[in-house]
């Protein structure tokens, strides 16, 4: 339904933006980065100061590019997202999973930090508050293990344990 209304409508941004998200959680993943590209670059969303479909626009498509494990195409584009907002704990756990991936522990172990800061703040995407809690304790006690901290590594695993029981 989105995309036949975006065939009519090719310069809203704020369809694409559903239709890429659609994709990106459908495993679509060449097709979403087409359209957060377009978003990014084609459409009028930056001139319009739009920020939420900018930052969240280049937010996907860095997690599109995690998943594709294009990882420095990941991290430029998660870095613009964090310059735009750096005090929205998505970008902040995706920003802290590119570096993982990368083996930049300690500048995981940062964003992570930031991201449990702001994990309470209002989110503009649809997502688990619990899953997010678990997600950033998880991420910050495997960056303490791959940096030989066991001690404080188990301790993040079981604040991971203690934010979603059934993981």
């Amino acid at each position: 339904i989105m995309e036949r209304w975006l065939e009519g409508h090719s310069n809203d941004y704020i369809v694409r933006s559903h239709v890429a998200q659609t994709l990106y959680i459908h495993g679509r993943l060449d097709e979403a980065v087409a359209h957060y590209h377009q978003i990014i670059e084609d459409s009028a969303c930056h001139a319009d100061h739009n920020l939420i479909i900018e930052t969240t626009a280049r937010l996907f498509l860095g997690r599109c590019y995690i998943r594709q494990e294009r990882y420095d195409e990941a991290l430029e584009n998660l870095q613009r997202a964090y310059e735009l907002d750096d005090q929205y704990a998505l970008t902040n756990l995706t920003l802290g999973e590119c570096y993982t991936r990368m083996g930049r522990h300690d500048d995981a172990l940062a964003v992570l930090e930031q991201a449990k800061k702001y994990e309470g703040k209002v989110s503009f995407t649809a997502t688990d508050p619990i899953a997010t809690r678990y997600s950033i304790r998880y991420a910050i006690a495997e960056n303490l293990e791959a940096k030989g901290l066991l001690d404080q590594a188990l301790v993040g695993y079981q604040e991971a344990s203690e934010a979603d029981p059934r993981k």
